[in-house]
C-alpha cells in the first residue's frame, strides 16, 4: 500500500485472510483496497462476511451499502445503512459518511422523503460540507421540488468549493429549473470551460436552446451524445428547427 501498489495489496490481504479470518484489521484493509479498485462485487461478498464476523463494528455495513449502491441492489444498501448507523459512536466523520450515503441509496431508490432526512440528519453534524450540499442541491433540482432551498445549498457549496465543475453546473441547472435562463447560462458556461462532459455539455446546450441559439445549442448536445449523456430528444428538436 506505501508504494501504491493496490492491487498486490488487495491479493495479498485477501490471502491473509483465508489463513486467519479473526483480525478486524486486515478486514478492513482488504474492504478499502477493494472500494478503491472499484471491485465492487468482490467488496459485497467480503464485506457481507465480516458483518457476519464483526456485528458490532460499522466499517463492514458501511462497505456492504456503498457496494450494494453501485451494483444498484438499493434495498440491500439501504438495509446495511441503517443497521450499522447503530454501531457509529463519537465518529461525526464517519457518521457524516453513513448519513449522505443513505441518502444516495434512498434517491435511487426514489424514496424521496427518506433520502432528504438522510441529507438533513448529515448537514445538521457539517452544515459546510460543500459535496453533501451539492448532491443534495443537485437531486431536488432533477425532481423540480423545493428549488429555493436547493438554490440556497448549491450556492453554499460554490462559495466553499469555486471552480469546480460539478457544482457550477448545479448551480446552473438549478436556475434552469428556476426559468432564470440568462442566469443560467454564465454559470454552465463557467462549467463548460472547465470540461463539458457528462451532463454538463447537455446543460448547457438546454439552456442555450431556451436563449434561442439553437445552432450552438445542438453543438453541445451532440458533444453531450458523444459522451453517452446526451438527450436524442432534444437533438431532434433542433435539427428540426
Amino acid at each position: 500500500m506505501k508504494d501504491k501498489k493496490v492491487k498486490e495489496a488487495r491479493d495479498e490481504y485477501e490471502l491473509a485472510i483465508k489463513l486467519d479470518k479473526s483480525s478486524y484489521n486486515i478486514w478492513t484493509q482488504l474492504m478499502g483496497t477493494e472500494a478503491e479498485l472499484g471491485e465492487y462485487k468482490s467488496l459485497e461478498a467480503h464485506s457481507y462476511e465480516a458483518m457476519e464476523l464483526f456485528p458490532n463494528q460499522p466499517l463492514p455495513y458501511f462497505f456492504n451499502g456503498i457496494s450494494n449502491t453501485t451494483l444498484k441492489n438499493y434495498t440491500k444498501a439501504i438495509e446495511s445503512f441503517t443497521d450499522g448507523l447503530e454501531f457509529v459512536y463519537n465518529n461525526n466523520l464517519l457518521l457524516i459518511d453513513f448519513y449522505s450515503s443513505l441518502g444516495e441509496a434512498y434517491n435511487c431508490n426514489k424514496q424521496y422523503e427518506k433520502s432528504d432526512k438522510a441529507f438533513d440528519d448529515a448537514l445538521k453534524i457539517d452544515p459546510d460540507n460543500a459535496s453533501i450540499l451539492n448532491n443534495y442541491a443537485y437531486y431536488l433540482s432533477l425532481r423540480k421540488e423545493k428549488l429555493e432551498k436547493a438554490e440556497k445549498f448549491s450556492r453554499r457549496s460554490n462559495e466553499l468549493s469555486p471552480n469546480n465543475r460539478s457544482y457550477l453546473d448545479t448551480y446552473g441547472w438549478i436556475l434552469y429549473q428556476q426559468g432564470k435562463y440568462k442566469e443560467a447560462e454564465v454559470w454552465l458556461a463557467r462549467a463548460v470551460k472547465i470540461g463539458s462532459k457528462s451532463a454538463i455539455a447537455e446543460h448547457y446546450g438546454d439552456v442555450l436552446y431556451k436563449l434561442d441559439r439553437k445552432e450552438e445549442a445542438l453543438k453541445y448536445w451532440i458533444d453531450a451524445k458523444e459522451t453517452d449523456s446526451g438527450s436524442e430528444f432534444w437533438i431532434k428538436i433542433a435539427e428540426e428547427s
